[in-house]
């Protein structure tokens, strides 16, 4: 059977190895670098500069360092650490490629029906690829927004701002969801002013209310200004010649102004389908998205889109997992795609917020009969040595006690969610968590602590008198 993979990022690439190894023939087409957005634009390079920026503010906060923002030099020398870990991990995946024996395209790739498509390579040249079965996985792309001056030199996308020369003295960045938050917490800690604008009520509108607030706390009190329910109307280069004079409006009409060096627009993404031609071959679209059924199949049984190009949980996990969806079902095993509650959602700013499962509010919408229980992370020591605030909260049935979400702000909290998913997975109770040894001193043991509150018995914290052991 012969599989055409779309799109060479994580899903993708996953995709390609999981059918092959399954003995199926593969050709992946890859229109730019395999590894697509997250390993060389993405998730893999923000993070190396997030380490860089964690240790940079370390070194700051103690007193190793006489400055206080980054100098270009060392950026450079940041700049040159995140490509070092692209080109790894990118040859990583290569060779992984090849091993599997998956033929690799370079190309832009359209349909023309729906068992053929057209490739055009980066020599200029066409060639047709037919195929038995096709996963689509074509990620994402920043989205936009109509923004007088956007078009000015110093305004970045996410995409492109990974490559600034130097540290911004003053950043004013659009949006202040996942992506917005992370280059904000660290280009703050490299000593940039940081001045975040947000359209909607909160910053972080769909993830859990008082965790969210935590984290909010925490980013002011690093420095972080926040702007919401406002929105940019105008860029505009200064009458100097030198920097940006950003001009944004509040939702009851009332103007400010802020001064940047560089905008980040950071408003969100949007499915990446524009080259696919996809009414050639008459697949149908739902909410920008490919429409896809729990299998992850398009309208055309033999077509499959998976990741960001169908699924609204944009994340790389979530696009790897729908590789395993899709190439399940072509193999004929049973596989389904995941309920969005079983996705983990990581947030890398300092400190970290991490999330898993239902939202109070969504628990309360469902008609949920629930309790929430929290600990503030000043009670676990591992967090106390970090000089890191934050909190846990967990959110179970009330009866059954069988956890529906864990909310993490704190250090390492973007380690340490895969247990919280593992629970949700296994449909384990408070008591059963408090039950399972955390390893002391360790910053998991506020989930150990947070079901101990649940069921009445706290160690580390004070015991509300409400509480009844169970």
């Amino acid at each position: 059977m012969d599989v055409l993979v779309i799109g060479g990022g994580p899903g993708g690439y996953a995709a390609a190895l999981k059918a092959a190894h399954g003995g199926l023939s593969v050709t992946l087409v890859e229109r730019a670098r395999v590894g697509g957005t997250c390993l060389n634009i993405g998730c893999i390079p923000t993070k190396s500069l997030l380490e860089t920026a964690a240790h940079w503010a370390t070194a700051v906060r103690n007193g190793w360092v006489a400055e206080s923002s980054m100098s270009k030099q060392q950026w450079e020398h940041a700049q040159i650490k995140k490509r070092r870990v692209v080109e790894q991990l990118t040859a990583g995946v290569k060779a992984l490629l090849k091993n599997a024996g998956v033929r690799l395209v370079s190309g832009t790739a359209r349909f023309v029906s729906p068992h053929k498509v057209v490739v055009a390579e980066r020599n200029g040249k066409e060639i047709s690829v037919t195929f038995d079965r096709a996963i689509i996985a074509t990620g994402s792309q920043a989205l936009l927004p109509s923004i007088v001056g956007i078009d000015e030199p110093g305004v970045y996308t996410s995409d492109t701002i990974l490559s600034i020369e130097d540290v911004p003295k003053r950043l004013v960045i659009v949006g202040g969801g996942v992506i917005g938050l992370e280059f904000a917490s660290m280009f703050r800690q490299l000593g940039s002013r940081i001045d975040v604008v947000e359209f909607a009520d909160e910053i972080l509108p769909r993830m859990d209310r008082t965790t969210v607030q935590a984290l909010k706390r925490q980013l002011t009190s690093h420095g972080i200004s926040f702007y919401t329910r406002a929105s940019v109307q105008r860029i505009e280069r200064h009458l100097s010649g030198f920097g940006l004079n950003v001009t944004a409006k509040y939702e009851n009409g009332e103007t400010f102004g802020l001064e940047a060096d560089a905008v980040l627009v950071a408003i969100g993404r949007a499915a990446d389908l524009n080259a696919l031609d996809l009414g050639k071959a008459g697949i149908q679209l739902e909410n920008r998205r490919i429409r896809v059924n729990s299998y992850c199949q398009t309208n055309l049984p033999h077509v499959y889109a998976i990741g960001d190009c169908s699924n609204p949980v944009m994340l790389a996990h979530a696009a790897m997992m729908d590789a395993e969806v899709a190439v399940a079902h072509i193999l004929g095993k049973p596989a389904k795609r995941k309920n969005r509650f079983m996705i983990p959602q990581c947030i890398y700013t300092l400190p970290e917020l991490a999330s898993v499962g239902m939202t109070e509010e969504e628990v309360a919408q469902a008609g949920v009969n629930y309790e929430v229980s929290e600990i503030g992370m000043q009670a676990n020591g591992k967090a106390l040595i970090g000089e890191f605030d934050g909190m846990c909260r967990m959110i179970s049935e009330r009866g059954t006690g069988i956890v529906l979400g864990i909310h993490l702000v704190g250090p390492h909290v973007t380690e340490i969610i895969q247990e919280a998913a593992l629970a949700l997975e296994l449909e384990v109770t408070t008591k059963e968590l408090a039950r399972t040894i955390h390893a002391h001193p360790t910053v998991s043991e506020v989930l150990h602590e947070t079901a101990l509150v649940s069921l009445g018995v706290p160690v580390h914290v004070p015991k509300r008198k409400t509480e009844v052991a169970q």
